[in-house]
């Protein structure tokens, strides 16, 4: 089963590249405005902000790395409109590689030489042949309005998709995604995402006191935050509490599936800045997501040591799944949180698990990015 690779090893000192004039490479990180902000805290603009940093760091002159971002306005469509009015009269002529962290619907004009790099994090199709339809038919409960006004998103995503040179992805699952789409598998490569030194730093002491089910993420259909919520209600225990982390279109609906339950607390966005706390009041986490491109919470959720539930008919990558429980319905997941409860987490998995984890950093990440950069460079 896949991990990171282990036998990249990026050197300080530069070889230089054949194709490039004066033989150093020129990349340009490109996405939208305030894209590149570590505060934000979502998945893809956190991989943005280690990926920049990562490769500012180990990059070395002659080479050049720009990070440029352009639109403006804070409505999505607003954005994506300005970025793409603005991309035309932005000229990449001078660079060897352009890269966009993330889809953004479009493609440059003024691209001369360069190679057109894509990081493809999940594909959310709307197809009954995608992997996200595979799971949604179990649930018995359709595409939701959220999963099609998404789905037309991708479609236009797609082109972008298919139009690059190369694209990066962040799993064996979306690897094989895009190549469904009809992008040609010898141009992906697999760049897992990564956690920082916070969660490797062992924690002070365990918690104690009452024992807390956690969830981290969004509340939206494709989460499947429901499956855990009347998981948890089964367990009639009054020593154990549900804490709640996220928002989403389907919050109201959450609030209300929990009927009033006063160990069902909703404590809204957790703080960027005390992530490693919230995880570390954990004693379990449940992540019943229906699909995603990697799943950060469930590495970081790990590697502070803590055990994981997913939905046995979740589409996960086999990377990530590796040491998480999975529960074939929520009466399953019910059980798993009470042995758990109960005999506590055999310490021989949770040291296999949080080793595991580990090896997913963002240095690894900026390493393996630059290797794919030469890659291309010298092909």
């Amino acid at each position: 089963m896949r991990g990171p690779s282990t036998d990249l090893f990026i050197s300080n000192v530069r070889k230089p590249h054949p194709g490039c004039a004066d033989g150093s490479m020129k990349i340009c990180l490109l996405s939208l405005k305030n894209n590149f902000n570590k505060d934000i805290g979502q998945g893809v603009q956190r991989y943005m902000y280690e990926l920049w940093k990562g490769l500012d760091g180990i990059m070395r002159e002659p080479d050049v790395l720009d990070k440029t971002e352009l639109g403006f306005g804070n409505n999505n469509f607003v954005r994506k409109a300005s970025f793409t009015l603005s991309s035309l009269f932005h000229d990449f002529r001078g660079y060897d590689i352009v890269h966009t962290p993330a889809p953004i619907m479009y493609n440059p004009k003024r691209l001369g030489k360069a190679q057109m790099v894509t990081t493809v994090h999940e594909l959310v199709l709307v197809d009954d042949n995608s992997a996200y339809a595979k799971a949604i038919a179990k649930t018995k409960k359709g595409f939701s309005m959220a999963d099609r006004f998404g789905g037309l998103v991708y479609k236009k995503a797609i082109k972008q998709i298919l139009n690059s040179d190369h694209v990066i992805t962040t799993s064996t699952l979306v690897r094989d995604e895009v190549v469904k789409l009809g992008f040609d598998r010898d141009r992906i490569s697999i760049v897992n995402v990564g956690i920082d030194n916070r969660f490797i730093i062992e924690p002070k002491s365990r918690k104690t006191g009452k024992f807390t089910v956690g969830y981290l993420g969004g509340h939206i259909p494709r989460k499947n935050v429901g499956f855990a919520i009347n998981a948890f209600r089964k367990i009639k225990d009054p020593d154990l509490e549900f804490k709640i982390y996220g928002k989403g279109s389907e919050h109201d609906n959450l609030v209300k599936l929990a009927d009033g339950d006063k160990r069902i607390k909703f404590m809204g966005f957790a703080p960027e800045n005390k992530i490693v706390k919230v995880y570390d009041s954990f004693d379990v986490l449940v992540h019943p997501t229906l699909y995603a491109g990697f799943e950060l919470e469930i590495i970081e959720a790990q590697s502070r040591g803590i055990p994981v539930i997913i939905c046995k008919f979740g589409i996960i990558p086999k990377e990530v799944r590796k040491y998480c429980f999975e529960a074939e319905d929520e009466a399953h997941a019910a059980s798993i949180i009470e042995d758990l409860k109960e005999n506590g987490y055999d310490k021989k998995k949770m040291n296999e698990a949080k080793e595991y984890a580990k090896r997913f950093t963002w240095s690894r990440c900026a390493k393996e990015t630059l290797g794919v950069y030469d890659n291309i460079l010298n092909n």
